[in-house]
């Protein structure tokens, strides 16, 4: 009897010490669950965070001590319909492709930026990936905005017909520094969590 006491009292140890650990890793961490489309990130505790009015994703800012700052956004629009660019073609159900939302997404971005910015963007890279069992696409689109070199770095991939993103916004030479926060938060991502 003695024994299985012992035992019993070690097994309650182990689980005690596993579960103190694994709380000691999410330290530091604010966690995040997205009700519009049932996805959960989490990020650094000392950024800040802001949620869409749409509900559709959520923008998590560096704190101001750290220079320059950089911008991690997640969230998901539904998919569109290839015809939406004219609104005279019938509609065919056929749904945007990761290409075609990274294309629209890049001329979106060259005609928000005022000039000479818009002009400056460029595709820095773009890889074919997978992420949650999903294809996906990955991108690195550098611009110019003012006199720094901005770049987006973007996971891009579609699920049950919403188009999602995973998007770094920071100085270029700043890359490096935001990079680890970044794969974090990536990394963190669950779809159809409760």
């Amino acid at each position: 009897m003695t024994k299985i006491r012992d035992r019993l009292f070690a097994g309650l140890v182990l689980v005690l010490i596993l579960r103190t650990c694994a709380m000691s890793a999410a330290e530091g961490e604010t966690a995040y669950r997205n009700e519009r489309w049932g996805f959960c990130i989490s990020y650094p505790s000392g950024w800040s965070a802001d949620e869409a009015t749409n509900k559709a994703g959520i923008e998590v800012n560096a704190p101001p001590s750290l220079h320059p700052r950089a911008t991690i956004t997640v969230g998901a629009l539904p998919n569109q319909s290839k015809t939406l660019d004219d609104p005279a073609a019938p509609d065919t159900g056929d749904w945007m492709s990761l290409d075609d939302v990274v294309r629209r997404q890049l001329d979106a971005l060259r005609a928000y930026l005022p000039e000479p910015a818009g002009k400056s963007v460029r595709l820095i890279r773009r890889q074919r990936t997978e992420f949650g069992g999903v294809p996906a696409i990955s991108t690195e689109v550098a611009y110019v905005e003012g006199r720094t070199e901005k770049l987006d770095e973007t996971l891009w991939f579609i699920k049950e017909h919403a188009v999602y993103s995973l998007v770094l916004k920071c100085d270029r030479a700043s890359r490096s520094k935001y990079e680890p926060v970044f794969k974090r938060v990536v990394g963190s991502f669950r779809a159809g969590c409760k």
